[in-house]
């Protein structure tokens, strides 16, 4: 580590301007990170929603859910009738996988 007492004034400037540089360059890419993943759980919530049979779908417009982590409000049942599991992108993967190799010829 270096000794801020060691440095000259210039020197201690310039590195106080890399230090901001390097927090606002984290900062932008935060955001744009956290942009892409409000997308992708968008475009999975609406995929999710287009597969539940309509009385699920009815639920979901009435307790106004309008993205994954909405879902918990959801209430389970005794009877159980639909399982909804949001996979995860490995599962994907690996489904994806499956049925790219096990197809009949």
């Amino acid at each position: 580590m270096i000794m801020e007492e060691e440095l000259s004034l210039e020197s201690l400037k310039k590195l106080k301007q890399l230090e901001e540089k390097l927090n606002e360059e984290n900062k932008k890419e935060n955001k744009k990170k956290k942009e892409e993943n409000t997308v992708n759980n968008f475009m999975q919530f609406k995929s999710l929603e287009h597969s539940l049979p309509y009385q699920v779908k009815k639920k979901i417009k009435t307790m106004k859910i309008k993205n994954l982590q909405g879902l918990k409000k959801l209430a389970v049942t005794n009877k159980k009738k639909y399982y909804i599991k949001i996979l995860d992108h490995k599962e994907v993967q690996k489904r994806k996988h499956k049925r790219k190799y096990h197809k009949k010829a």
